[in-house]
């Protein structure tokens, strides 16, 4: 897999999957601009599964156009666990639906809490120099 291999120093490489352009674009926006080490390729639907393996983690808002962002978190995971991710969700933390979420992702955050996205991003990244370090060992 081509996932989480890059050295240390390579740019992180992430996949936001939001169908709501204005919310995509800001995002990717706060992304780059707070995280300088980080490359951001939005898409307004999933890309094919070979795709979505080659980057170094994936954010998916639950809610897409024709799937569910759940559905294709479920089918990174199955096809290589070691990918991090995180789904976006207006749901809130005491939703019981909300702790279910995390059957299949790493990270759940709401997205209308904005220092939460920004720590679970924090700690997303931490993951994949985790893993790429492992992987240089």
């Amino acid at each position: 897999m081509k996932s989480a291999t890059g050295t240390p120093s390579d740019k992180i490489r992430l996949l936001l999957i939001d169908d709501a352009k204005p919310a995509r674009l800001v995002q990717t926006y706060v992304l780059e601009h707070e995280f300088r080490n980080v490359s951001v390729t939005g898409a307004e639907q999933a890309p094919p599964l070979e795709q979505m393996l080659e980057y170094d983690g994936i954010i998916i808002d639950e809610r897409l156009a024709g799937e569910r962002g759940m559905d294709v978190a479920r089918r990174i995971q199955q096809e290589n666990w070691m990918i991090p991710l995180m789904v976006m969700t207006s749901l809130q933390p005491s939703d019981p639906a909300f702790e279910k979420a995390y059957e299949f992702v790493d990270y759940v955050v709401t997205k209308s809490d904005p220092p939460m996205f920004i720590n679970a991003i924090r700690a997303l990244i931490r993951q994949i120099r985790r893993i790429r370090a492992a992987n240089l060992s």
